[in-house]
Formats: C-alpha cells, structure tokens, sequence
C-alpha cells in the first residue's frame, strides 16, 4: 500500500485497504489520525518556499507512521525541491517526481525525463494526473507511452 502526498491540490483519491491510522499531525504530540481522514492527499503547498518545504519535511520525519510493510509514504514535491527533500526525508519515506517526459533525451524545453530522474536517486513518478489529463489533454495513450 502507497500513500501518496503531493505538493499540489487534487482531485486523486487513493485506496487504503490495509492501514488503520497515519500521520500525526503534530510533531510534539504524536497522536495518530484515522486513516479514512486522509483518503485524499492532503493540499501542499504547490509554490512553496525552501524554508516551507524544509519546515513540511521536518514534519513528516516526526510523524508516527505504521510500519513499512502496511504502509508507504511516498512525498511528491515540485522538481526543484526533489534533491532537497531526498537528503532531508526520512530513509523510510519514497520521494516521487510528479510527472516525466515521455520520450528518452533530445531538446524538450522544460520537460524533466526518466534518466534525469534516475540521476537523481528518485525512483518513483506520478502518471496520468488527473489535472495533466484535463488541463494538457495527456490521454491513455500518452500516459502509457511514458510508463
């Protein structure tokens, strides 16, 4: 089980069939949350600042999680911040890239591609985003050809 946690507001919702409980939404406090209150991401700052980004990250590494083996904690923050929140994440926690190009290297302006990725140390992408789908017209077609 995956859950996901974007840095953007969505119209996603995640299925959590094996996990009771998550995040604590207090660091000082560690009481956990029903899980049926997250069933949608939860709304991340999608411009946010270094020190904003930093301040989220120490946040989730304080947080009282389930164990690895119910539950996966994948952060998907904005490209720029991807670096960032790998060093600072907890090493149980995934870092995801919310989206990727569809072809292998060659000139596409602003477009991140999986070998960029890759080179990274970030394993996991978000395909097929609701808002990318409506907004950009990605249909299956396309969303599967970056798969």
């Amino acid at each position: 089980m995956v859950l996901f946690m974007p840095y953007y507001d969505n119209n996603l919702c995640f299925s959590f069939s094996n996990a009771t409980s998550f995040l604590s939404s207090s660091p000082k406090k560690k009481r956990r949350i029903p899980l049926s209150s997250i069933r949608k991401p939860r709304n991340l700052p999608e411009n946010g600042t270094t020190e904003e980004v930093k301040k989220l990250v120490t946040t989730l590494n304080e947080a009282e999680v389930p164990s690895e083996e119910d539950l996966e904690v994948v952060v998907s923050p904005p490209f720029v911040f991807l670096s960032l929140v790998k060093i600072l994440l907890r090493p149980d926690f995934h870092v995801a890239a919310q989206n990727c190009w569809v072809r292998k290297g060659g000139a596409f302006t602003g477009e991140v591609s999986a070998e960029m990725l890759v080179n990274l140390d970030i394993n996991w992408v978000i395909l097929g985003h609701s808002e990318r789908r409506a907004l950009l017209n990605e249909t299956n077609d396309f969303v599967a050809d970056k798969a």
